[in-house]
C-alpha cells in the first residue's frame, strides 16, 4: 500500500462531546457558537458510510 492508498481510506473521526452543561439543544444563549457550528458541519463534510455512538448513560427499571 502506497501513502496516497492510506490516506484516502484513512478513518475520518469526529468526536462531539455534550459537556458538562445543558444540551446545546436548548438554545442556551451561552451555546450559540457551538449551534452555529454543528448546524454549518454537516455541510463541510462528506456523507459519512456509518456513524457511532457511546454512550456511559443507560436506564433500569
Amino acid at each position: 500500500m502506497n501513502a496516497k492508498h492510506n490516506q484516502d481510506h484513512a478513518a475520518r473521526i469526529i468526536y462531539i462531546p455534550h459537556g458538562g452543561g445543558p444540551m446545546p439543544l436548548l438554545n442556551e444563549p451561552g451555546h450559540k457558537s457551538l449551534i452555529d457550528f454543528l448546524e454549518s458541519f454537516s455541510s463541510k463534510i462528506k456523507r459519512p458510510e456509518a456513524i457511532l455512538i457511546i454512550s456511559a448513560h443507560w436506564e433500569e427499571a
